[in-house]
């Protein structure tokens, strides 16, 4: 890992990095923006080499001001290799919780968490489907038969849980928050504060509640069900029955139909 000069030209804006990446307020800003024309960038921005693209990661704010002062010769960027976009995303949500922000919304900060447990639930599930080899003490092998530890969904939650302060609780919880919100497409919203809907309120809004099933209701007098369509299947029944048939039937035609 290095630093090295960069050119704005070759900068490329990921909006979904971007997104995941909460901006300032506007007194933190200032803070950074005199900081920036005092001093200078004291830090290099985080950039990713993909597909013939220099990708921003981090440093989202900091290059805003810099083009804002028109100081861009003074760019510096750290490569990191990632492999693929969730890797480099994943990396973002930890950079995001691991620094402990003052701006990082409890919203924002559930997003992020419920987002690193989905994504490190998936790769689990996708390496046991593949890795069916088992070496000589009955564990999983990768293909050069070295042994492979599978961790479960509770020890991947206890570990985020214990990484960020919270419960495992909480950070099952958080999973369902952030798929709502991915669902929504209100990512950028809840990064950024301005959705104004609780939690509960944007889970229920993706999925909503069912509406009931249409039924077709029947209000009929006994002897009218009784001496009708139905006269050919209860003449052979006891008077003292027709009560009970009267029930069955009625609950027969109150069911749905479709």
């Amino acid at each position: 890992m290095s630093i090295l000069p960069a050119s704005c030209d070759t900068i490329t804006i990921d909006e979904e990095f971007r997104a995941h990446c909460p901006p300032l307020t506007e007194t933190e800003r200032q803070m950074l923006r005199q900081d920036i024309e005092r001093s200078g960038l004291l830090s290099p921005l985080i950039v990713w080499n993909h597909e013939e693209k220099t990708i921003l990661v981090d440093g989202h704010n900091r290059y805003e001001i810099l083009q804002e002062l028109e100081r861009l010769d003074e760019l510096q960027t750290t490569e990191l290799v990632f492999g693929t976009r969730e890797n480099a995303l994943n990396w973002i949500i930890n950079n995001q919780l691991g620094r402990g922000r003052r701006n990082l919304s409890p919203d924002a900060a559930a997003l992020l968490r419920g987002k690193l447990y989905t994504a490190q639930r998936i790769p689990v599930k996708e390496r046991l489907a593949a890795l069916k080899t088992l070496n000589p003490s009955g564990r999983a092998t990768d293909p050069s038969g070295h042994s492979v530890h599978m961790a479960s969904d509770p020890e991947i939650a206890k570990g985020i849980a214990e990484q960020s302060g919270v419960s495992s609780r909480t950070v099952r919880r958080d999973a369902k928050f952030a798929e709502a919100v991915e669902k929504l497409g209100i990512t950028k919203e809840v990064m950024a504060g301005t959705e104004n809907r609780t939690r509960k309120e944007i889970i229920q809004a993706a999925s909503p509640e069912p509406k009931p099933l249409p039924t077709l209701m029947r209000e009929r007098p006994l002897e009218d069900i009784l001496s009708q369509r139905w006269e050919p299947f209860i003449k052979d029944i006891p008077f003292n029955k027709h009560r009970d048939v009267y029930h069955w039937i009625t609950r027969k035609l109150n069911q749905p139909r479709w």
